[in-house]
């Protein structure tokens, strides 16, 4: 891990989080840089109910305000790791 940072991604019942480009690509540059990731649920309950959403997730159908955002994102994200590489990682 990078130094001592450590990254908790708090995730809500909707989780909605796993919709928006900008907290995905948060969650991907902590990957990058190494941090001990951690994720907070609201319940194990929930995390059963949305499985098959979370087993599909893919970055480049993600919602972001600004669509060029997406685009950035999606270019960052590829110096590293491809695109399906990415979901691959996300749905684990």
């Amino acid at each position: 891990a990078t130094g001592r940072c450590k990254h908790l991604i708090a995730v809500d019942g909707s989780m909605d989080l796993f919709n928006r480009a900008w907290c995905i690509a948060e969650i991907a540059e902590g990957k990058r840089l190494r941090m001990h990731q951690s994720l907070k649920l609201v319940s194990k309950k929930v995390l059963l109910q949305r499985q098959r959403t979370l087993q599909r997730i893919d970055i480049a159908h993600m919602e972001c305000a600004n669509g060029n955002d997406l685009q950035m994102i999606l270019t960052r994200i590829q110096k590293y790791v491809s695109i399906p590489g990415f979901n691959e990682q996300l749905q684990s």
